[in-house]
């Protein structure tokens, strides 16, 4: 069982801010799509509590906080990169781009 307590300053709260900009944002660009808002939040959801654990829970040793921000940080903008920049558009994906 880990024992801790949650600590929050203004520039985790800022980051934690941005990241639920940046869920929303995904909700909002993706309404037209085949999947629901609950379905993209749900993708968000593992990533965003690693980050949140990582910043944020002081019982906590450092190398666990370390591992938990840079694996959530790698998860969160994958998802990100997906729902925004649109790489699972079926449109991108039927072009046919050669390698140089």
């Amino acid at each position: 069982m880990l024992f801790g307590k949650v600590a929050l300053n203004k520039s985790r709260a800022i980051v934690y801010i941005i990241m639920l900009m940046v869920i929303g944002f995904s909700v909002q660009m993706n309404r037209g799509y085949a999947m629901t808002s609950g379905e993209i939040v749900s993708n968000f959801v593992i990533p965003t509590f690693m980050i949140f654990f990582g910043f944020s829970w002081e019982g906590l040793n450092n190398i666990m906080k370390g591992v938990l921000i840079v694996i959530g940080s790698i998860w969160f903008t994958y998802i990100s990169l997906h729902y925004l920049v649109g790489f699972h558009n079926p449109f991108i994906q039927s072009m046919n781009i050669n390698a140089i």
